[in-house]
């Protein structure tokens, strides 16, 4: 079994997890300044979370293998996420950013995958894409200057769940068939709403709603919500490692 564990309060902060073979896990958390961060993981129970509160914040992680889940979650600052990528089938996939710079890019592929992220304050962008059959793709961007790209791409069965409220542009793709996609832009106050949905394939479904800042539409109405899973349960710590003296009666 292979877990890593780092928990980093400090002023340059930067961590690498790197872990290849079964059941690996890995937890780490950065508390301030110019953080950056990594995790590779390729094998099979896959887990991974991390967080960073303060500042520089960056985050890359790339799962390959079986079980996935990973979640990202940056608080402050000028947040990037880069990149989660994740192979095969059941993977899940959560990025949560608070505030300032966000960016995110992130690619799923294999069958029922879930991925959601959730953007809520200042520079926000998404781009994210999944490859396959019967996956669920969420994004939710509250303030701002919000950008979403998401795509889903030669696969049947996909659900596309979408809401933006400020200065929303907002674009689905999907190809293949029997897929559907929902896009809500609400703005309170913002640029306007640019919004386009794309499908090419047979049964689709598409629908957009938008609304300005005093809403209404038969009373602001939405659903196809998805959020849930959560959990990653890594271990709790590993023991201290205590080396005694060669010699103590020295």
């Amino acid at each position: 079994m292979l877990q890593s564990l780092l928990d980093y309060s400090a002023v340059g902060n930067s961590a690498t997890i790197n872990q290849t073979g079964d059941e690996n896990c890995s937890t780490a958390v950065q508390d301030g300044n110019n953080n950056s961060l990594s995790a590779t993981q390729s094998g099979s129970e896959n887990k991974a979370y991390q967080s960073q509160l303060g500042n520089g914040n960056t985050t890359n992680l790339n799962q390959s293998g079986t079980n996935g889940t990973a979640i990202q979650v940056q608080n402050g600052d000028n947040n990037l996420n880069n990149l989660v990528f994740q192979t095969g089938s059941n993977n899940y996939s959560e990025d949560n950013q608070n505030g300032n710079g966000n960016e995110i890019f992130k690619g799923q592929q294999g069958a029922d995958n879930y991925g959601r992220i959730d953007q809520t304050g200042d520079g926000n962008y998404t781009s994210f894409g999944q490859y396959g059959t019967n996956s669920k793709g969420y994004v939710q961007q509250i303030g701002n200057s919000n950008q979403m790209i998401m795509g889903q791409f030669a696969g049947d069965g996909n659900l596309a769940f979408s809401y933006q409220d400020d200065n929303n542009n907002g674009v689905i793709q999907q190809a293949g068939d029997d897929n559907q996609a929902l896009l809500v832009q609400k703005s309170q106050g913002g640029a306007g709403h640019y919004a386009n949905i794309y499908q090419n394939g047979n049964g689709n479904m598409a629908d957009v709603l938008q609304l300005g800042p005093n809403g209404d539409f038969g009373t602001d109405g939405e659903d196809c919500i998805f959020p849930d899973p959560l959990t990653v349960e890594c271990p709790t710590g590993l023991p201290p490692v205590v080396i005694n003296a060669p010699c103590p009666d020295c």
